[in-house]
């Protein structure tokens, strides 16, 4: 398989082997090869240009800085592959995007039984390559959709959140491995953090002065605007016991982010199981927005903090 050949040549490919289930092992190969044939599929059925939305919207989707950010592209892909299939059609250029395209796909989305999520960012997605493309001179201005077609935000009911029941819980477990307490204490370390992601926590610089001050890394290449975090105790007691010898970052983790982040999503299944609720940090995240909204923290700050630009997020 061409995918598991990548892997085992890639930087570190090995370790995330050694580290994979049979039952991983079997979807990764499985779905590499999946996407790579639908992508073979749709190449021998039309030419490449600078027109065709579909290659556009995987080429854009390479160019985005996190890992998870380019599996969902991926993801999304094979969903516009799958509908186009269904609806018969043999390419899709920018001028197929319009506005009844967005109205059929999104009920093409919920009829198949996807949730809410996966529709809202199939349209996001899309949304955004479109008007990368514009903006590069792929397709006219007036000819976006987007200025008509309105993406629905999703329902408050399919946005989770941690409760203070099950946070408290959290800060009191026993963890019987040192996988597991990491990955709980970072995960109480990102809602300390004002709702840190593993990414920003991973490269975050040593604290200075009682504070941690760093650039979320989701804004990075917009703006260098800072966010400054006061350490109250409950945090400083995590920094301290993962501190960095070489004393340039908040944490150190002893191993390659991909690896921690694979790492950390054992540790996540296991404080589930534990616990009987769902944790992981994407959850972490919102409940500390929810949190500082019902103590009326400004939108602004909020949005801030998340590492949103712009800021209208919070707004949901």
């Amino acid at each position: 398989d061409e995918g598991l050949f990548d892997l085992l040549h890639a930087d570190g490919g090995v370790e995330q082997l050694n580290q994979m289930t049979a039952a991983q092992l079997k979807a990764y190969i499985f779905g590499e090869r999946k996407k790579k044939t639908a992508k073979e599929v749709v190449s021998k059925k039309r030419g490449s240009t600078s027109a065709d939305f579909l290659d556009w919207f995987q080429q854009y989707g390479q160019t985005r800085a996190a890992k998870s950010t380019r599996s969902h592209f991926d993801y999304i892909w094979r969903l516009l592959y799958n509908y186009m299939k269904e609806r018969g059609m043999q390419s899709l250029s920018f001028q197929d995007i319009t506005y009844t395209f967005l109205v059929d796909m999104k009920a093409w989305i919920r009829n198949s039984g996807r949730g809410e999520a996966t529709r809202y960012k199939c349209e996001s997605y899309i949304r955004a390559a479109y008007r990368e493309g514009m903006r590069r001179g792929m397709v006219r201005r007036e000819l976006d959709p987007f200025f008509d077609y309105k993406i629905e935000r999703m329902p408050l009911k399919d946005i989770e959140t941690v409760g203070p029941d099950t946070l408290r819980r959290l800060a009191a477990m026993k963890c019987n491995n040192s996988e597991t307490t990491r990955t709980r204490d970072m995960l109480l370390a990102s809602f300390y953090l004002c709702g840190a992601n593993f990414q920003d926590m991973y490269y975050m610089p040593a604290a200075k002065d009682g504070q941690v001050e760093f650039v979320r890394s989701k804004v990075s290449r917009i703006s260098q605007r800072t966010v400054q975090i006061r350490i109250e105790p409950e945090l400083a007691a995590i920094i301290e016991r993962y501190k960095d010898p070489t004393g340039e970052r908040l944490f150190s983790f002893g191993t390659k982010f991909e690896i921690m982040q694979h790492n950390f999503r054992r540790g996540c299944d296991k404080i589930e199981a534990a616990l009987g609720e769902r944790v992981n940090f994407a959850k972490i995240r919102r409940t500390w927005a929810t949190v500082a909204g019902k103590l009326e923290c400004p939108d602004e700050v909020i949005d801030m903090s998340l590492g949103h630009v712009p800021m209208t997020v919070r707004g949901r």
